[in-house]
This record gives structure tokens, sequence and C-alpha cells, in this order.
């Protein structure tokens, strides 16, 4: 799979197979975003795709990718990101950090994950 991303915020999801044999039409298509998706990233096993626009405050959200769900508790309430520019996984999964405008890298522990 691959995701593209466009500037009203929306999220096109692929099947990489059928994209390159002629198929254009996403296998999913997110629509959680409402500015330009600046940033997406895949975890090290493709379960989570992350979105982000740096245009608004807290503009990050995680999607399922097996179940093309997007989480509803992300990011939690309290959480404040600021304008998030960049994020990447650690290598196990267990982890996401999240560089935002001021300077500050956030890291945050995905549960589900058992390793780093």
């Amino acid at each position: 799979m691959f995701a593209a991303g466009s500037d009203s915020g929306i999220v096109n999801i692929y099947n990489m197979d059928e994209f390159l044999g002629g198929k254009r039409k996403p296998i999913k298509v997110v629509e959680n975003l409402t500015n330009k998706v600046d940033f997406m990233k895949f975890n090290s096993d493709a379960q989570i795709l992350a979105i982000c626009s740096t245009m608004k405050k807290n503009s990050l959200k995680l999607m399922h990718v097996p179940s093309f769900t997007v989480y509803s508790n992300w990011p939690p309430l309290n959480t404040n990101l600021q304008y998030p520019r960049c994020l990447d996984f650690s290598p196990g999964g267990g982890f996401m950090a999240v560089r935002n405008a001021t300077g500050k890298v956030l890291l945050y522990k995905l549960y589900h994950y058992n390793h780093a």
C-alpha cells in the first residue's frame, strides 16, 4: 500500500500492485483533516499510518491500517502538540516521536506494541 495526501486534507490509500496495474481507484479515502496534508508515515509493520498537517494545532491523526479506522482518541484531549512538523516511529513500533513548531520533540508510547 501507499498513501497520497492532498491540499484539502484528504488522504487516498492505494494498493500498489493495483495502482501500477492501471487501477487508480483508492481502496480507502480518509477525510479526517481539514487542512493540507504535510506529512504521512507508516510504522514499521504498516499497521499504523500517521497523518499530520502543519497548518492547524493538534492536527495529527493515527489510522489503524488493516481496519482503515482513524483512532478517535488521538490526540488525547489534554495533549497540546502545537503545530506538528514531522514524526517517526521507533523500529519496533512501540514509540512515536513528534516534533512541533516550537522545536520540542514529544515522545509517545504506543501500548499495543511490546517492544521499542
